[in-house]
């Protein structure tokens, strides 16, 4: 099984700096955000980056900036879910996609909440297990088993990279590489 690149979106959700000092495992999740984001951007997958608040939560938090392409489209939110905000419904509605990738903070709240919304209105969705975390881990794995329960596919981010590669063969296959290790 593959996942098409051209039918794809991956959505990081509030990776924001005033949240960065209050989450488990900050470190660990950022770092394999910023694997997603640099795949995302070999591999052509369409992003979409959202922020909680932003006047008062921050921006998102570096590295991930550097992988924003002319076409990852950033957008301020107030739900916690990101089908809550219209400017995210229409770049999801735009983008063709069938597929979308989930990463991001926090994992009970707006990734769980987006999850769900995303599944309900029938995307494959993909949630890389390792690029979430809460402030409180068991709040993450609770997050996690409820959303297998729903039918949301959760794996590791290598896994999720991997299957949108889909072959050794892929012409991006090298460079990705370069990216997991």
């Amino acid at each position: 099984m593959t996942i098409a690149a051209e039918e794809t979106v991956l959505c990081m959700i509030d990776m924001q700096e005033k949240f960065a000092p209050a989450i488990n495992a900050f470190d660990e999740c950022l770092a394999a955000s910023a694997k997603l984001m640099a795949a995302a951007k070999e591999m052509g997958v369409k992003v979409v980056v959202t922020e909680q608040n932003p006047l008062k939560l921050g921006s998102t938090v570096a590295p991930l900036p550097e992988y924003f392409t002319e076409t990852t489209q950033k957008i301020s939110k107030l739900s916690f879910s990101c089908f809550g905000s219209e400017e995210f419904r229409k770049a999801i509605a735009e983008s063709g996609c069938k597929n979308l990738v989930i990463a991001g903070i926090e994992s009970h709240i707006c990734v769980l909440q987006t999850a769900l919304d995303a599944a309900e209105r029938g995307f494959n969705v993909y949630l890389a297990a390792d690029a979430v975390s809460s402030r409180k881990e068991n709040d993450k794995l609770l997050a996690l088993d409820f959303l297998r329960s729903k039918g949301v596919n959760v794996m590791a981010t290598e896994s999720v990279i991997f299957m949108i590669l889909g072959t050794a063969e892929s012409p991006f296959f090298r460079n990705v590489q370069k990216i997991i290790k």
